[in-house]
């Protein structure tokens, strides 16, 4: 739901009941969660952290700021990237989580969620999508993250859910895992070495690097174009027929492509391609792509962008588009750009130069209708970090 202003508008508890009835009757059900709070440390107390106000934001900002999502990595999130991923349509505000010292007010731990519709071999379920756990480093022997997991887990089985899925960090107990390598295209050729790049092969030097990873300086699509909100009807039918390939993956609604597809400043891009079909335009392809901030145990800062969503025509190469999508990642000063090998991306990570990193990207789905290690290739979710 949307206010007046066009912003998106909390779910209230009593959308309880249509949540639950698009839950499949067989999911399974979590662990027994205590009907009370856990127990903080004396001097903290639990709280709900509103993203509406710029200060609780920044302090959240602040707190994430320090989390290793991969080996000697560190990654920053604005209050603008924050809301988008924290808020999307019906989100719950109850789903955002804080530990709060209580002398300072500071925020010390977070924890959250979004809800979400995912489908799994054809049944669509309801499911929380976890986000951000994360402690504070002087807090992090007092307050356990599986206190923080059974908090968010407490509230969520209150609106009645009780499918999961989780990036990273996050563990579910009988939950089903796609495991991907990450893969990096380096983008800024000047600054490899301060990138820390490994040339692929023994006794290939930097400058060699630098000639085969060189991007042409044009986009050679005819009809690319910057996404606009008029065009959510299209994208939204566009990639309800692509996902419908994979046996799992989101299921979005038009206000869901409208929040997560339309580009925003620093935070999102998404780009169409037109043809003239019949004497009217239409947008037969698409593909979108996050912005972040990530730092080393170094002073240098990389701008990284990471695919999100995209379609591509199927009489043309998904290596064409996906090379639109690093030249207009290089035009907007990204220094790299990370893709994983979920959906279809292996069809252009070797021919598109990409490396592939030291960490994994991990997804734990905890729902009925999956046995076994899930393919990389049947997985059709991309979940921002």
């Amino acid at each position: 739901m949307m206010d007046e202003e066009g912003n998106h508008n909390k779910m209230n508890p009593g959308s309880a009941n249509l949540l639950r009835d698009l839950l499949h009757p067989q999911q399974f059900l979590l662990p027994d969660i205590e009907a009370s709070q856990g127990e903080l440390p004396t001097g903290y107390e639990w709280c709900t952290c509103d993203l509406n106000d710029d200060r609780t934001c920044y302090e959240i900002c602040r707190l994430l700021a320090n989390r290793i999502l991969l080996p000697y990595e560190l990654y920053g999130q604005s209050k603008e990237y924050l809301q988008w991923c924290l808020c999307p349509p019906g989100y719950f505000a109850d789903w955002h989580v804080g530990v709060r010292e209580v002398q300072s007010r500071r925020i010390a731990a977070f924890v959250s969620a979004v809800p979400a519709r995912i489908r799994v071999h054809g049944n669509i379920i309801m499911v929380a999508d976890l986000r951000y756990l994360c402690v504070d480093v002087p807090e992090r022997e007092m307050i356990p993250q599986i206190l923080l997991s059974c908090e968010i887990s407490r509230r969520i089985n209150l609106m009645g859910i009780t499918g999961q899925i989780g990036q990273g960090e996050w563990f579910l107990p009988a939950a089903q895992t796609a495991v991907s390598s990450l893969w990096i295209r380096h983008l800024d050729l000047s600054r490899i070495k301060d990138l820390h790049y490994k040339t692929p092969r023994p006794g290939m030097t930097i400058e060699r690097v630098r000639r085969l990873c060189r991007l042409r300086d044009f986009i050679g699509t005819p009809g690319i174009r910057l996404m606009q909100p008029s065009d959510v009807l299209s994208v939204y039918t566009l990639l309800g027929d692509y996902l419908g390939q994979f046996a799992v993956a989101p299921v979005f609604t038009e206000e869901d492509v409208s929040h997560w597809l339309v580009p925003r400043v620093g935070v999102l891009d998404s780009f169409v391609i037109e043809k003239i079909s019949g004497g009217r335009r239409v947008i037969t392809e698409f593909f979108s792509y996050t912005q972040l901030v990530q730092t080393s145990r170094e002073v240098f800062v990389k701008k990284v962008a990471q695919l999100f969503y995209y379609v591509h025509d199927p009489t043309t190469t998904l290596p064409r588009l996906m090379r639109d999508a690093l030249l207009t990642a290089k035009y907007h000063n990204c220094h790299i750009f990370m893709a994983n090998e979920f959906m279809a991306n292996w069809m252009f990570l070797e021919e598109l130069k990409f490396q592939q990193g030291h960490g994994q990207v991990k997804y734990s789905l905890r729902v009925c209708g999956i046995d076994g290690e899930l393919q990389t290739s049947k997985v059709g979710i991309s979940l921002p970090l």
